[in-house]
């Protein structure tokens, strides 16, 4: 899971080593190189020319420099062993210094390394603080996983109104495995009032775009439940509401488009 939340930030520095970085120019004419240029370098070292020596390097300077994203893969080096040898506690170490400069990114990989006990002692309540920062800040995975905590109680007090409040939360952005848990919320009328009209709507929504089978199935099944108790007139209402929905972002971060656009206009890390 750890790595899986590096993605975004792989593809924009891809496409970045690709077309290069459009302050690169600049910065070596000022007989330096920004912040970002050091980072997009780095990654070209890393994942273009598998030179993960130089990597290590370019990433270990910056992020002593309090690069928080140079922080993020120099964590990911340790956890992988690219160029040094693996070392998880070390790894949690640059993920708590960048989730400290409020980097939703590694706040979000600290909770889920301190929660599963990698790099050291399991503790959910700490845990669960870093996830519910990323959360805050508007990441869809981070939300989905506070309203994991909420509904197992997991370093917090179970409370299925909340897990829902959160689920939605990242349903709205788009997350299918939030619409899928948000929809049985309303089927089973867990932590919100029972509501078959609005499950069916959730859950045909997570059907559509659940990339897992078996959770597909489960989508499919569970809206099929709430749709004998409907109407046919709630039915089609449902199914409309369903085809109308649009993803609505809570931040840049949850939109690739946007998010390289943001990162491009950068001059720092």
């Amino acid at each position: 899971m750890i790595r899986e939340q590096l993605f975004v930030l792989r593809l924009v520095l891809v496409l970045l080593v690709l077309v290069g970085n459009p302050w690169h120019a600049s910065a070596e004419q000022n007989d330096g190189q920004s912040a970002t240029s050091r980072l997009t370098k780095a990654y070209g070292s890393l994942v273009r020319d598998k030179d993960y020596k130089s990597a290590f390097e370019g990433f270990s300077d910056l992020a002593n420099e309090g690069c928080s994203w140079a922080q993020i893969y120099l964590a990911q080096m340790y956890l992988e062993a690219q160029g040094v040898q693996e070392d998880a506690s070390r790894a949690k170490e640059w993920f708590a210094r960048a989730a400290q400069q409020d980097n939703m990114f590694a706040q979000h990989a600290l909770a889920i390394m301190l929660m599963t006990g990698t790099g050291g002692p399991q503790d959910y309540a700490s845990g669960h603080r870093w996830m519910l920062k990323a959360a805050d800040a508007g990441l869809m995975d981070a939300q989905i996983g506070v309203a994991l905590d909420f509904m197992k109680g997991l370093g917090t007090e179970k409370n299925l109104a909340e897990a829902a409040r959160w689920l939605k939360r990242a349903a709205d952005q788009g997350l299918a495995d939030a619409q899928l848990f948000l929809g049985l919320a309303y089927l089973n009328g867990d932590g919100v009032p029972q509501n078959y009209a609005v499950s069916h709507m959730w859950l045909n929504l997570a059907a559509a775009n659940l990339r897992d089978d078996d959770n597909r199935k489960l989508a499919i099944y569970s809206r099929n439940m709430a749709e004998r108790k409907m109407s046919r007139a709630d039915v089609s209402a449902a199914q409309q509401r369903a085809r109308e929905w649009k993803p609505k972002p809570e931040l840049v971060a949850n939109s690739l488009k946007t998010f390289i656009i943001a990162f491009m206009m950068a001059t720092e890390c």
